[in-house]
């Protein structure tokens, strides 16, 4: 099952990235309300966003708000040194992915 549902963790990894969630984060903003008015989405959507990688383990909660996991801080946050964030998305491309779209004609 882990393997099915792999496009969900990829899929929320993709948006957080897209919407610099981990960037908000390390500026402080740490709420599901304040990252949404951030990130330009719904409080609903965000809070479900970020609930989600919570259970992944590319954030925390605590009674604040969301916060970094030393990985996330590392290579998700535009300001690091070590931002990976870009690798992300181009791996994550129409680019790449449509390859793998319909396997089963390939063979």
């Amino acid at each position: 099952m882990n393997t099915v549902n792999a496009y969900q963790h990829t899929a929320a990894i993709k948006a957080a990235v897209e919407l610099n969630v981990f960037t908000a984060i390390s500026q402080g903003i740490e709420s599901s309300q304040s990252l949404a008015q951030k990130c330009q989405t719904s409080e609903r959507d965000m809070r479900m966003l970020c609930d989600y990688l919570v259970i992944m383990g590319f954030i925390t909660t605590e009674a604040e708000g969301y916060r970094l996991t030393p990985d996330s801080a590392m290579f998700l946050d535009r300001q690091s040194k070590f931002y990976m964030g870009d690798t992300v998305e181009f791996l994550l491309s129409p680019m790449i992915t449509n390859g793998f779209k319909d396997l089963t004609a390939a063979y």
